[in-house]
Order: C-alpha cells, then structure tokens, then sequence
C-alpha cells in the first residue's frame, strides 16, 4: 500500500521532499494528521521553494478544520505555483468552509479560468454561491458542472432545488427525475419528487 511504499522510500532517501510529501498525504488518507504534519513539515524544510508540501498541509489543516490555517498554507502553495487550478480550487473550498464566500467565489473562479474542465471547482462554486445567496449564479454552475458530469444525481438534487426555489416547478422536476433515474434508491432525490408531486 502507499504507507509502506513511502515509508520505505522515507527510510531509503530521507532528504527526498516528494517522499516526505506523499508519506503525509498516505498519513491524510487514514486520518492520521499529527503524522502527516510532521512529514510534510520536513518536506518543507528540505524544499521550501516548492509549492506541493503547502498544498498538502493545507489538506491536513483542512481535515483538522483549523481553517485559517489552511488558507495561509495554499496562499504560500499558490506564491510558488500560481497557476495551479487545484489549488485555488482547494483554497475556495477552505474559504467556504470559514463561510468566506465571496473569497471563496473570487478563488473558485480563478481555478475554472486556469481549468475549465476541473467539474469538482464548478460544484463547489455552485456551493458557495448558494451560501452568499447568489442562486442564478449557483444554478449556472451546476449547469456546467453538468456538462461535464451528467450522472452526478446529488447535483441534479442540488440544482433542482435552486430551480423549486425560482419557482421554475418544470426544470425542478426535470432534474429530479434525471437524479432518480440515475440512482434509484437515491433517497433524495425519491423525497423531492414526492414534494414536488404533493403540491
């Protein structure tokens, strides 16, 4: 597995910055975050020019939900690799989160500038213009997010209900529908047609 490789690869050249670096991304994925500090924080050390270890600590810090600090990690990740899509795209998400969202929108269409075909940036865009508010613009979101993802079912449930909200009943359905038949033990998407057919 990746914790053995990149243990051993720690063991074999440990002032290699990648091994250090995807060491802690194999601590990340089994939750293991004081772990995966410290490997990354030694990637800094050995390559602090580099911008992969800032983008993997504002990961963990993400996991662990100390925000702030995520932020300032994809800020360093993105002074040296500003364009990288994944990262803005993963500073909007920590914006988001700290319910930032106009940041959080202003970094999310920045990584759809540098990628538009990255389908994950447009759905958490959908998410944090619905936070502000902004719900034409969340629906045009998830309408591109569907362009490049149609049988995602919880965006069409998500869509959906921006569209019950404008009262545009039709494409509320139509996307329910589509949702339902994609999954069809999708609860969600079972209970909004329900409501919709209650009316």
């Amino acid at each position: 597995n990746d914790f053995t490789l990149w243990s051993d690869a720690v063991r074999k050249t440990p002032r290699s910055r990648s091994a250090h670096t995807n060491l802690a991304d194999a601590y990340l994925r089994m939750n293991y975050f004081d772990q995966a500090l410290e490997e990354v924080n030694k990637a800094v050390q050995l390559e602090p020019w580099h911008y992969q270890p800032f983008l993997t600590r504002g990961l963990i810090y993400n996991q662990k939900g100390e925000l702030k600090k995520a932020i300032e990690s994809f800020e360093s990740a993105l002074k040296r690799n500003p364009n990288d899509g994944e990262i803005y795209n993963n500073l909007a998400v920590a914006y988001g989160k700290n319910k930032q969202y106009e940041e959080a929108i202003k970094a999310g269409l920045a990584a759809l500038t540098l990628n538009p075909y990255l389908s994950i940036a447009y759905n958490n865009l959908a998410i944090n213009y619905t936070q502000a508010g902004r719900f034409d613009e969340a629906i045009e979101a998830y309408e591109e997010f569907l362009k490049i993802e149609p049988r995602r079912a919880y965006v069409h449930v998500a869509v959906g209900y921006l569209y019950k909200r404008k009262k545009d009943l039709v494409s509320a359905k139509r996307h329910w529908r589509i949702a339902s038949e994609l999954w069809k033990d999708y609860k969600p998407a079972r209970d909004a047609l329900l409501i919709l057919l209650a009316q």
